[in-house]
């Protein structure tokens, strides 16, 4: 995976990706927001977050918003992350890694 999971983080089933429209990200979006911005007492959410240790998630919700709410940003996203082809790379990446943590791991034994 090149970006980090936009639908997942968003709460979404990225299995789905093709079905889901700008409606439902729009909702999910606003789930996220009710669950880290603090309200107001008129109803509106404040940009003040709930937990400011929060603020890392709340720039990967914002990312994932901004991303996929953008034709062209999210038709790239899907191209690199989510089409077949990408996932392919994927898995080849995936075994590269485990090989080199396998490697590593018998170079530690070996030595102790």
């Amino acid at each position: 995976r090149v970006q980090p999971p936009h639908f997942a983080i968003l709460g979404m089933d990225e299995s789905n990706f093709r079905n889901l429209t700008k409606d439902d990200i729009w909702k999910s979006y606003f789930q996220r927001k009710s669950s880290y911005k603090r309200r107001e007492e008129s109803g509106a959410f404040s940009e003040e977050l709930r937990d400011p240790s929060h603020e890392i998630d709340w720039g990967l919700v914002m990312e994932a918003f901004n991303a996929l709410t953008n034709q062209e940003a999210r038709a790239e996203y899907e191209e690199r992350n989510l089409m077949p082809h990408a996932r392919v790379q994927l898995v080849g990446l995936r075994v590269m890694h485990e090989v080199r943590v396998r490697e590593e791991e018998e170079k530690a034994k070996a030595k102790a």
